[in-house]
């Protein structure tokens, strides 16, 4: 970015009536950093003030942080400083304004009907993007960038119309809040802060995801990352495999924090366009529901229970002016303009293990409890679908789904 993330400034030495003083000169002193802000970067922008003091200041620098502060230990300073950085994130994003999902709507898709893997987006296939030095010429008539051109299943101008959507919304929904879907069960809420969506098909070719080819694209695989273990349709409870294969399925989720104001709670539905439409759909072509009782996507309580899944998260970032104006006169404001959402995978933690597990949805709602934004009980009820979480990342846990079941039907499991 072209702004710096801190400026700081101050009028050389200031003093009050007590006869304290800040040694720090601040005046001109900027930092430019990488669009966050933390306790660490804002010490060290008024230690660079610091340093440049003249000569004869009465105290060091712990010293001039409790003036700054206003505070009277280390602990108290650095949350005093965490608090001033959260405060300046969430007014950056609640005042980033909203969009809605008109954009794609209008390009032709159903969104109730997307999210439950029904419609011309899923049934159909073709690409949505594709690369053109993957066609080789001396196989294809058409080796272009148009999909809907290819000598193999050309893509339908349907499909091409709301791809093209897809790719143009993406840069909106980095710089706006998104407002739940209309016309989808999401409107209703999720009671446990989470959303996972699992898929059965690959529907995109060339695009190294899957198992999808350009002139064998028929019913073909997304990339395994998990064991489906049961179905539970309210009337009927079915193990797998038991008597029928269950085939490769690909599971990917997100979660969000139970503050209302929080960031990564604001943008839960940027989230799900970035996981389901641009990452899953437009960029791997991946979809249909994975079995018939479940939507494609939806809240993580009304899925059937997996061994895990893959999940990102999003991060709020922009730049920062901190400002040193006295004794007790710290602050910390987000550049306006600056403000973006960045997608990821999970950074994970260390479970049960010396690994720290990236990129798993178990691994991610442990984080949230750990940083009092999930209670216990919402865990608890996460990982009743996530029944593989005592072993995240492990993508051939069968054992899991036959010990999540005999706990809570009673009964063994069924062998393959």
């Amino acid at each position: 970015m072209s702004l710096p993330a801190f400026a700081f400034y101050y009028s050389t030495l200031v003093t009050i009536a007590s006869g304290q003083s800040l040694c720090g000169n601040y005046a001109n002193i900027k930092i430019t950093l990488e669009e966050t802000c933390t306790k660490s970067k804002v010490k060290q922008g008024i230690r660079d003030g610091f340093d440049a003091s003249p000569t004869g200041c009465s105290h060091n620098f712990r010293k001039e942080l409790f003036l700054i502060t206003g505070k009277t230990d280390m602990e108290s300073v650095n949350d005093y400083l965490d608090g001033l950085c959260d405060s300046a994130t969430k007014q950056a994003a609640s005042t980033a304004g909203s969009a809605t999902w008109k954009a794609i709507v209008d390009a032709g898709a159903d969104l109730g009907e997307f999210f439950k893997g029904d419609g011309f987006l899923n049934l159909e296939t073709g690409n949505f993007r594709q690369d053109s030095s993957k066609f080789n010429p001396d196989r294809f008539i058409y080796t272009g960038e148009d999909p809907r051109l290819n000598d193999h299943y050309p893509t339908t101008e349907a499909s091409y119309k709301v791809g093209q959507a897809i790719e143009n919304f993406e840069e909106t929904v980095q710089t706006k809040t998104l407002q739940v879907p209309a016309g989808t069960r999401f409107v209703e809420g999720c009671k446990n802060q989470a959303v996972m969506c699992c898929w059965e098909r690959d529907r995109q070719y060339l695009d190294g995801n899957g198992n999808c080819r350009a002139q064998n694209c028929a019913n073909k695989d997304p990339g395994d990352n998990t064991n489906l273990c049961w179905t539970d349709d309210g009337s009927e409870v079915i193990p797998y495999p038991g008597t029928e294969e269950e085939g490769p399925i690909h599971c990917h989720g997100f979660a969000w924090s139970d503050k209302a104001d929080d960031p990564i709670s604001q943008a839960k539905w940027n989230t799900l366009f970035y996981v389901s439409m641009y990452d899953h759909l437009y960029k791997r072509g991946y979809v249909e529901n994975a079995v018939d009782v479940q939507d494609m996507c939806g809240c993580i309580e009304d899925m059937n229970p997996v061994t895990r899944a893959d999940c990102s998260e999003v991060d709020a970032v922009m730049d920062y002016n901190v400002a040193v104006t006295g004794i007790n006169g710290l602050s910390v404001t987000a550049v306006s303009g600056t403000y973006k959402l960045e997608f990821q995978s999970c950074r994970g933690i260390i479970f049960n293990t010396e690994q720290r597990k990236n990129n798993d949805l178990s691994a991610h709602v442990w984080s949230l409890v750990l940083q009092d934004k999930m209670s216990t009980d919402t865990l608890n009820k996460i990982f009743e679908v996530l029944v593989g979480y005592d072993n995240p990342n492990n993508r051939q846990n069968e054992d899991a789904c036959a010990e999540a079941y005999e706990l809570k039907y009673g009964k063994e499991y069924p062998d393959e």
